[in-house]
């Protein structure tokens, strides 16, 4: 089968973007699980009943997300531990399937009219080619953070979407909004951003090991 550009571009997007952390002192890698197997894959997509993105397999293969790090690890002297993506917890496969569950008990258990007025509710960014809805079936979270606000894999977009761009989906997000067309150039936009400024990452202080930061304002600059 003939890879597409972003299925070639993620794995030195990937490395791009973990060698920009441990540059700015995060022990990414140390952080980083073992990658999942294709059954470990196969079997999410059985229970979100739809086949994930090529990119989003080969970013799965290298690494099945991330420890929990504020539960700790051994890292290196003079280095910190973060949530890979700034705020947001890079998700297992096990991690992805209980989150998408979790919102699919919401979709489940309230009427249509209760849904429509969860929809009431949310927004969308001017130019931004995604649904108006709170939640939705196609919506893949793959980083959370501790407030049950994802990063999400779009799976439906609308026209002047892309299949497989970056949303911002959540309980406290009622806006929604495109942080990037695809996995690879979402790794590729907050690598760039990191280095050269428009993403920083300040030290934590000594008694705290660990270090949360914004992706999102360099984003949507």
């Amino acid at each position: 089968m003939t890879q597409s550009a972003g299925t070639r571009l993620i794995g030195p997007a990937w490395a791009g973007w973990i060698a920009a952390l441990e540059a700015k002192g995060v022990a990414a890698r140390a952080a980083l699980r073992p990658g999942a197997t294709p059954g470990q894959i196969e079997a999410v997509e059985a229970v979100i009943g739809a086949r994930l993105p090529q990119d989003v397999h080969d970013l799965y293969l290298l690494a099945d997300g991330q420890i929990d790090v504020f539960k700790g690890t051994d890292i290196p002297h003079g280095k910190w531990l973060a949530p890979i993506f700034g705020g947001f917890e890079f998700n297992s496969l096990e991690r992805m399937s209980m989150e998408w569950s979790s919102w699919n008990e919401i979709r489940k258990q309230s009427t249509e009219e209760e849904l429509e007025d969860f929809h009431s509710h949310v927004d969308v960014q001017p130019g931004h080619g995604v649904k108006k809805l709170y939640t939705h079936d196609l919506w893949i979270p793959f980083a959370t953070d501790g407030g049950g606000n994802s990063l999400a894999f779009d799976l439906d977009p609308p026209p002047g979407g892309s299949r497989g761009q970056i949303i911002v989906i959540g309980s406290d997000e009622d806006t929604r909004r495109v942080l990037a067309p695809s996995l690879a150039a979402f790794l590729t936009s907050i690598t760039q951003f990191l280095q050269v400024g428009r993403l920083t990452i300040e030290a934590p202080g000594d008694d705290e090991p660990v270090v949360v930061f914004d992706i999102e304002p360099g984003m949507l600059q």
